[in-house]
């Protein structure tokens, strides 16, 4: 039967389980022989001398495949170990009609055929489906026991003995089969849900991607189209639509860059997320020493800019003014947004809301090294201050 690849480099769960079973099924075979040892060599009495060196190694010489086929390099001669063992045992059943003699025996417990006739149906059960396995199980089970009746001198009746020796291997042989289903069940499960993952990590990459060109569109392109339609002259404004051109062509040669902004390029990435939401706010920028700043940092740092300037719009009142106040230094990012708007008591914000916890104070934290403090009162305004340092 089929097995469902497993990783590579890594073996299936019910290829383990089938090792496992063939060493197990194999002990069993070994321990019964030295169990059996005494009543083998009394049955040589009724057959014919061929018939039990014959059996024997029929019957009990496929536990030593069935070691060979547990090994981790040998996985593909299981079928050709269980099959051998099947057919030991039904070989040993069909001869010894042939080599008995006629003598019967007088013996309590039965002849050592009818004592395992589980065996070959344990290790079938291995590989073949359950009707085949179980149907192996009723012929070899009929077959040694109509042996025993026949040739003990006080046989129990038949019609009793067959049902219950049967029941009471199948428990075992179902159990094994189960078992083995399981282990498939896991195995489909397991690559069921990598391929589940695999989709979802597509579709999240797909989304991701999407973002980003919306996000490029909205905070870089169409904030720099109004910002020059209303200054088409100001220095600020002509490097923002620089940048902006600069942005796209990145996202056509394979997406957004994640190469770190210098300070013009920050403070250019900043002024558009800030023009985004408020075209007509004044931004003083004081840059202490030029420096470089990791993309992720600018990025982050936009995206909680552009959320604080829209909660002050929101909530700020519709005659408050709003500025923003940027500084580069070595290493270090601040933005500061302020207003002087009806203000509120950050302790008193419902959990909730979720724009300060979330899309302010949230966006910076999950920066190391990033930090956002909201100050704020009634009737006195409030101010935003986003910071980043590197560690």
């Amino acid at each position: 039967m089929a097995t469902d690849p497993a990783p590579p480099g890594e073996m299936s769960t019910e290829l383990r389980m089938k090792r496992l079973f063939a060493r197990f099924v194999a002990f069993g075979y070994l321990a019964y022989f030295l169990v059996l040892a005494s009543d083998i060599a009394e049955s040589a009495r009724p057959t014919a001398d061929w018939w039990l060196p014959l059996a024997v190694l029929s019957v009990f010489a496929p536990a030593l495949g069935l070691v060979v086929a547990a090994a981790p390099e040998r996985p593909d001669r299981l079928g050709l170990a269980v099959s051998a063992a099947a057919a030991g045992f039904l070989l040993a059943v069909a001869t010894w009609p042939l080599a008995w003699n006629g003598r019967e025996v007088d013996i309590d417990h039965g002849v050592w055929l009818s004592t395992v006739p589980g065996l070959p149906a344990l290790a079938v059960a291995i590989v073949w489906p359950p009707l085949p396995t179980v149907a192996l199980l009723a012929v070899a089970t009929v077959g040694a026991q109509l042996i025993n009746a026949v040739l003990r001198v006080d046989p129990p009746n038949p019609f009793v003995e067959i049902p219950w020796s049967f029941s009471f291997t199948l428990l075992y042989t179902c159990a094994a089969l189960m078992a083995l289903r399981t282990a498939r069940l896991l195995d489909r499960t397991r690559s069921s849900a990598e391929a589940t993952a695999a989709t979802a990590s597509a579709r999240e990459a797909q989304q991701v991607e999407r973002a980003r060109i919306d996000g490029l569109t909205h905070d870089w392109v169409m904030s720099a189209l109004l910002a020059v339609a209303r200054t088409p002259e100001d220095p600020g404004v002509v490097r923002q639509a620089e940048e902006a051109i600069r942005q796209v062509e990145q996202l056509r040669s394979g997406g957004l860059s994640d190469a770190p902004f210098d300070a013009e390029a920050a403070a250019a990435h900043l002024r558009s997320a800030a023009a985004a939401v408020d075209a007509q706010l004044g931004i003083e920028l004081e840059v202490a020493v030029a420096s470089s700043y990791p993309a992720e940092v600018v990025r982050a740092m936009g995206a909680a800019l552009a959320e604080a300037l829209r909660n002050s719009l929101r909530h700020a009142g519709s005659d408050a003014d709003r500025a923003v106040a940027l500084r580069f230094e070595p290493r270090a990012l601040t933005a500061v947004v302020t207003d002087d708007g009806r203000g509120f008591d950050p302790a008193a914000v419902p959990p909730e809301r979720l724009g300060v916890s979330v899309g302010i104070q949230g966006r910076m934290r999950q920066l190391p090294g990033g930090a956002a403090a909201v100050t704020s009162a009634p009737g006195i305004g409030t101010s935003v201050r986003l910071t980043w340092q590197a560690a």
